[in-house]
């Protein structure tokens, strides 16, 4: 992509900044003022907290540098906690994230979807508890029991390691991240920054740590910021990968953490603004992530909201463990980062995968009740011998609880499907979004056209991914969609300019920034070589400027 030298237009990008260049008296966006955090929870000042994913925990746990996080489900009592939580973190100038462990936000309390805790028998089968022990393993903790909710953590990432079997056949991966201290008292909260914030030799009085309370004592620029978006698969910066995560942020991608986060975006930002739906997962998003950021500057738009529909963000198991073998014959262990399976498939909300789902419930439940079955059983077969042996099925206890109980009045295989279809099927969560904010009366995929799924009994849209839409949340009731843009490109076409891909996504995201009225085309000026005439003209010594603008041509006049 091109670069672009801050030549005559240094000057005003000093004082305005690059995203203060929109249209001339089209005033400010409201969108502005929505912060998810600000706005829900009615934060004082600058808002110091940030939504981070499971990926974005997973990648502070394997990744070198010191973190902060904040694990809350949000529930009663939620605002005093955030705002205690802000506080302390204006105090310290860091930057504290916020992880929820229910990876549905909570928006969907019919599925059990919280890692923290324990989970009941009926989830014990799904992709929920492979995330759950994946989190215990990257954290180095034992039981999900010493997870508390409601906590700060003090992270200390570092990268996996592999060890050699005895037979120097096989190799185990090693998570060497950690909680390196947790508190869920908001009141001493501050010693957990403390507890990753080297002391400053100049102040000797503080190095006992009797006042951990006195942030000015440590040198807290050794807590790290953690940017997802740096990832190089995105081909944001830092494309061979390199520090990618302890960069500084300067994307315009703000994340939307989980469906809950999602749906008060689409309930309460007063302005116009785009929605990127996609993941790192996703080579089509890969492809052109970079390009829709660089568009975003070149339009004055300070943010995008990126959201992954699935519920894990499609997390892959990217750390492995091989075993390497020199030229004298020497075995031995390796661990390397590499795409491979997902992590959790299944939590792929956006996929027609009742039927897998209802397979995978089925067995479960007549494992638990220890009703024998064919691992090739079709789900008819299954929703059968569960229809045959309902009252043990329906009289199995775990923990005080039945949690089949409702199996006890079935009287038809239909019957039994129908509660096997409903039962932590993480694509309802999918169904009710579409349901509220892109009903098929406003949405229908083109790339998709004609693919629906399948839950619940209704007919729905499947989302294209990856895909940029622009919502007016101007007006009474939830934002309404006015422009969408899908892409099915790779990035070998999209990263060379004038490729037919190139030119046509360029083209399409364009035609979404301009029916935001708050925006303005007015890309900074193609970079030149800069020559000593260059350099004096300009009256400065320096070599170069840039931006991250990338699409180029000439800057727009009549200012």
């Amino acid at each position: 992509m091109k670069k672009k030298l801050l030549t005559v237009l240094l000057a005003v990008v000093m004082v305005f900044g690059v995203f203060g260049l929109t249209a001339c008296g089209a005033g400010t966006n409201p969108d502005e003022e929505y912060n998810y955090y600000g706005t829900k929870y009615s934060l004082e000042g600058d808002v110091k907290i940030e939504a981070a994913t499971y990926q974005a925990v997973y990648r502070m746990f394997t990744t070198a540098g010191s973190f902060l996080l904040y694990v809350d489900s949000e529930g009663d009592g939620a605002a005093s906690r955030f705002q205690a939580i802000n506080t302390l973190a204006q105090e310290w100038d860091v930057t504290i994230y916020h992880f929820n462990p229910d990876l549905t936000g909570g928006y969907d309390t019919t599925v059990s979807a919280n890692i923290i805790e324990t989970l009941p028998a009926t989830v014990a089968g799904s992709d929920i508890e492979t995330v759950q022990k994946n989190l215990l393993a990257i954290s180095n903790t034992k039981t999900i029991d010493s997870l508390k909710d409601e906590s700060l953590w003090a992270i200390k990432g570092k990268a996996p390691t592999a060890t050699l079997s005895e037979d120097e056949e096989s190799a185990t991966l090693v998570y060497n991240g950690s909680i390196a201290k947790m508190s869920d008292d908001k009141t001493s909260a501050a010693a957990v920054i403390a507890s990753i914030a080297t002391k400053k030799p100049s102040y000797a009085q503080y190095a006992d740590g009797t006042n951990v309370n006195v942030p000015e004592a440590f040198n807290t620029s050794n807590i790290n910021t953690m940017n997802l978006f740096a990832d190089n698969r995105l081909h944001m910066y830092n494309d061979d990968g390199t520090d990618a995560f302890l960069d500084e942020k300067t994307d315009v991608y703000v994340t939307v953490a989980n469906y809950a986060q999602f749906a008060h975006l689409m309930d309460n930002n007063d302005g116009y603004f785009a929605v990127f739906f996609g993941g790192t997962w996703c080579p089509n998003t890969q492809a052109i992530a970079m390009l829709t950021n660089d568009l975003a500057k070149d339009y004055g738009i300070s943010k995008i909201y990126m959201f992954d529909p699935r519920l894990d963000n499609g997390v892959r198991a990217i750390w492995k463990a091989t075993v390497e073998e020199a030229e004298d014959g020497t075995k031995s262990a390796v661990a390397s980062m590499a795409n491979s399976d997902y992590l959790a498939s299944n939590l792929n909300s956006r996929n027609d995968d009742v039927n897998t789902l209802m397979l995978k419930n089925a067995r479960t439940m007549l494992k638990n009740a220890k009703v024998s079955y064919e691992d090739d059983a079709t789900i008819d077969e299954l929703a059968t011998l569960v229809l045959n042996n309902k009252a043990t099925i329906a009289a199995y206890e775990k923990d005080g609880d039945k949690p089949y109980e409702d199996y006890a009045n079935v009287t038809s295989v239909n019957d039994v499907k129908g509660i096997l279809d409903n039962v932590y099927n993480y694509a309802h969560v999918y169904a009710k979004f579409l349901n509220k904010y892109l009903p098929a009366s406003v949405y229908e995929s083109e790339w998709n056209y004609g693919t629906t799924l399948t839950i619940g009994g209704e007919k729905y849209t499947k989302m294209c991914v990856p895909n940029i839409m622009m919502f007016n949340g101007e007006g009474e009731g939830v934002a309404k969609l006015v422009a969408l843009a899908e892409a099915e490109y790779n990035y070998p076409n999209t990263s060379v300019e004038g490729t037919a891909e190139n030119v046509e996504w360029i083209n399409a995201v364009k035609a979404v920034f301009d029916t935001n009225p708050y925006a303005y085309y007015a890309p900074l000026p193609d970079a030149v070589e800069e020559t000593e005439d260059t350099a004096s003209d300009s009256g400065s010594s320096t070599s170069s400027g840039t931006t991250s603008g990338s699409t180029g041509g000439a800057a727009a006049g009549g200012c």
